[in-house]
């Protein structure tokens, strides 16, 4: 059988960490002094702060990042339902070490409307919350969940090895042949390149990355 999950890890859910001199504090949401949400900081309980050490490696004292807890619980149910087979998953992902050089308002995003949204303490309830994934994370929870690591590359990389651009060129020769008519099939055929064009761009979504995990 086969898994396919397009930006589905980076909405699962998360724990934020800070380093510091100590170990590691874990960021908390509560109300500030008007009632508002704030962040609370508290000392990182000793499951997390050991599974965050495990993964992280070396960053600078300071640094903030998402331990993906959602991943594991996620990833054991996919192994679980796959006697043998291929689990392929599309998201933003990047080394800890690259999250951290971010830090958390270059790796926190949220989503309102189809639009980037405003601070994820405001408009709760009425905004998506998302973490790009933390690569070390991932391929350490495909490991315990019995998943082999078998392939991993850009979007736009992973979509020309299945001939894209191929179909690419299909779409615009098509297109530049049956523009003047502006039947259906022209029209599909500028959407279909338009959309291949979008998926790979280096940019935007082709940059995306894509890991391909083996049961």
């Amino acid at each position: 059988g086969g898994v396919f999950a397009n930006e589905l890890l980076d909405n699962l859910p998360f724990r934020i960490v800070e380093r510091t001199v100590e170990g590691w504090d874990e960021i908390l949401v509560g109300l500030g002094p008007g009632g508002d949400l704030a962040e609370v900081r508290v000392r990182a309980d000793d499951w997390l702060a050991h599974e965050v050490e495990d993964v992280v490696g070396s960053v600078p004292v300071g640094s903030r990042l998402p331990a993906q807890v959602g991943i594991d619980p996620w990833l054991r149910s996919c192994a679980a339902v796959l006697q043998r087979g291929f689990v392929v998953l599309v998201d933003y992902a990047a080394s800890f070490e690259e999250l951290a050089r971010r830090q958390q308002q270059g790796w926190l995003r949220t989503y309102r409307a189809h639009e980037r949204g405003t601070d994820p303490l405001q408009a709760t309830g009425s905004q998506d919350i998302t973490a790009d994934v933390a690569r070390e994370w991932l391929v350490r929870a495909a490991q315990r969940a019995g998943l082999q690591l078998v392939a991993e590359q850009s979007q736009a990389a992973w979509l020309g090895s299945l001939d894209l651009d191929a179909l690419l060129d299909q779409a615009r020769a098509t297109w530049r042949e049956r523009a003047h008519v502006g039947d259906l099939e022209a029209l599909e055929a500028r959407s279909a390149a338009s959309e291949a064009e979008a998926l790979t761009d280096p940019q935007g979504l082709g940059a995306h990355s894509v890991f391909i995990l083996r049961r």
